[in-house]
């Protein structure tokens, strides 16, 4: 299982402790297919701030994940597919990968539904 915050720590510099990096990425939509190939894919079950996600499904624009916490569903998190752009960070470069969402994404292009029914429901809107 990927560990998102592990690898955050990882890139974070010492003597970076303020403010967000914010850097430019698409959505997977907006995409040729033929872009798809060499990307970096999210794994289909990983943990992130505390909690493990499993993804229940995954369209062409958005995906799905069961947010769980110690073994219990707390709710399900859906986003449209976002694609950040190969970038240098801290001297390194990061391949064009997909990106989980960031919190302040939460409401634009990712949402939180308490039920599956409300997650498909949302997921089957944007996938239209």
């Amino acid at each position: 299982m990927l560990n998102l915050e592990d690898n955050r720590r990882k890139t974070k510099s010492s003597s970076e402790d303020s403010g967000v990096l914010e850097l430019p990425f698409s959505t997977a939509f907006e995409m040729p297919e033929s872009d798809f190939v060499n990307l970096i894919h999210i794994p289909p079950n990983l943990k992130y701030h505390g909690f493990d996600y499993v993804q229940v499904c995954r369209g062409r624009r958005s995906s799905v994940y069961r947010q769980m916490y110690e073994g219990k569903t707390e709710g399900f998190e859906v986003s449209i597919i976002q694609i950040q752009e190969e970038t240098i960070l801290y001297g390194k470069t990061c391949k064009k990968h997909y990106r989980w969402p960031k919190d302040n994404d939460f409401g634009k292009t990712a949402w939180v539904c308490w039920t599956l029914e409300e997650a498909m429901d949302k997921f089957n809107q944007l996938e239209r």
